[in-house]
């Protein structure tokens, strides 16, 4: 399982995360937005990762709702990498 989410980062559409520092490892997700009156036309997009892969010490997710999915995926994997910058 380990090195199915290290494979989101090296060869996936987690690319744009990866580390020359520390190895990060991840899932990226999208479900469909349900109303009470049913589905709606927005998205929950998101990035759970931990890092350092081999010993695991921080971990985040990034969700957000979008109105379309075409690539939503690269745009999440985005933020988190923006979010990690920061830190």
């Amino acid at each position: 399982m380990q090195a199915c989410l290290r494979a989101v980062v090296t060869d996936g559409v987690g690319r744009k995360i990866n580390s020359k520092l520390f190895h990060i490892s991840g899932k990226t997700g999208t479900a469909q937005v349900w109303t009470a009156h049913g589905r709606s036309a927005e998205y929950l997009v998101s990035f759970a990762g931990y890092f350092p892969s081999e010993s695991p010490r921080y971990s985040c997710i990034v969700c957000i709702e979008k109105k379309q999915v075409v690539r939503a995926a690269r745009w999440i994997v985005g933020l988190y990498s923006n979010a990690l910058r920061k830190q």
